[in-house]
């Protein structure tokens, strides 16, 4: 039996679920080929890698060739380092057009990830000197591999919305930042992050959030924006402990009624979407302190919006408001309220009723003339030491 440098026997790999297959020959006179996974009883047209001693046949080969690639796709050793055996000169090895070029670069990335997994592994057991448990390690081996960098452990140090990097707690991952990364998608392995409690994904270029995300039972903060999202997936809802969920910066025309299972949420930012309109069962957010609306096409807003007795500043510059709902006038807590640059032509008389109003933003609307009802609510403010801008 001849073996690869790196196995010593036959064995399924669980992190790739692909069975690597070791090379053999015997009295018979066959070899296998590692790429087509077929045993060849011809011996003189094969082509062994020095380096990892793996065994391609000649149409094998000739793939690997046919599709720019100059080296082995398991260890990446170049094409030079093939120990070619081929003594047939009648019959030159023909390089056919081939349909496989994805499977090939699958395989090498997989191999990839193995090797790095193997590498982490070899000696201390540890990823990056930490101590977490072999499977979180393959996660970050996947991640490392789709990302084209390593994941640096951020420790004790300060770790920004900005910085790529993990977190631990011992055997977990508590923090991940993956953050202008361009990704596209994520491995479904990130499911296995089960204590991660915050994730950051921002300036990226994701277009939906796979059903991994539901694993994630910790979360606590989800950061994706400037993505590309154009809709939120229904499992989002069940991440219940969610306390800080930024959505800005994306393509959502709509927020689902499953926003309001979030009942854990303390800060919702959806600034810059395209949305037109709330659902009711915002009004179940009844820990919520900051909700960012700006920069949206809002026209109107829920009466629920009133049932949010924790609201302390409701961001809603930059929209289509031409009126607002008398139930604002229940947000007993509200400190900040900013209705900048809307269409809004009047507001309702219990806007004077806000007892904790510190700070109310007016300006760029269709407020004047203001009738004297307004003016005498406004006055009402002012006393209490309400800053007002108009």
């Amino acid at each position: 039996m001849i073996k690869s440098k790196n196995h010593s026997n036959k064995k399924c790999n669980s992190i790739l679920n692909e069975v690597i297959i070791l090379m053999e020959t015997n009295g018979m006179g066959k070899f296998y080929c590692s790429l087509c996974e077929t045993s060849h009883h011809d011996l003189t047209n094969r082509g062994q890698c020095q380096t990892c001693a793996r065994f391609f046949c000649e149409s094998s080969i000739a793939e690997i060739i046919s599709v720019g690639r100059n080296n082995c796709p398991y260890c990446d050793s170049p094409i030079s380092s093939f120990k070619t055996l081929i003594t047939n000169k009648t019959s030159p090895l023909q390089v056919q057009k081939v349909e496989r070029k994805d499977e090939l670069d699958s395989i090498t990335t997989q191999i990839q990830e193995t090797e790095l997994l193997e590498k982490a592994w070899q000696t201390t057991g540890k990823y990056h000197d930490t101590t977490i448990s072999k499977l979180e390690c393959n996660v970050l081996t996947s991640l490392e591999v789709l990302i084209g960098k390593p994941i640096p452990v951020i420790g004790t140090l300060s770790m920004t919305a900005g910085t790529v990097g993990i977190r631990t707690d011992g055997e977990h991952v508590t923090r991940l930042g993956l953050p202008g990364m361009n990704l596209r998608t994520l491995p479904n392995s990130i499911g296995n992050l089960t204590a991660l409690q915050t994730l950051i994904l921002i300036d990226n270029q994701l277009i939906t959030l796979p059903d991994f995300i539901s694993n994630l039972t910790a979360l606590a903060e989800l950061w994706l924006w400037n993505n590309q999202l154009t809709t939120l997936p229904d499992y989002i809802g069940n991440l219940t402990t969610l306390e800080d969920l930024d959505l800005s910066g994306n393509q959502l025309t709509t927020v689902p009624d499953f926003i309001g299972n979030l009942t854990a949420l303390e800060r919702l930012s959806l600034s810059d979407n395209q949305i037109i309109t709330l659902p009711d069962s915002i009004g179940n957010l009844t820990v919520l302190e900051r909700l960012d609306l700006s920069s949206n096409q809002l026209t109107t807003l829920p009466t629920s919006l009133g049932n949010l007795p924790a609201l302390q500043e409701l961001v809603l510059w930059n929209n289509q408001l031409s009126t607002l709902p008398d139930s604002i006038g229940n947000l007993i807590t509200l400190q900040d309220l900013d209705l900048s640059d809307n269409q809004l032509i009047t507001f309702p008389a219990s806007i004077g009723n806000l007892p904790a109003l510190q700070e109310l933003d007016l300006r760029d609307n269709q407020l004047t003339p203001l009738s004297k009802p307004m003016k005498r609510w406004l006055a009402d403010l002012d006393k209490r030491g309400c800053k007002i801008k108009r």
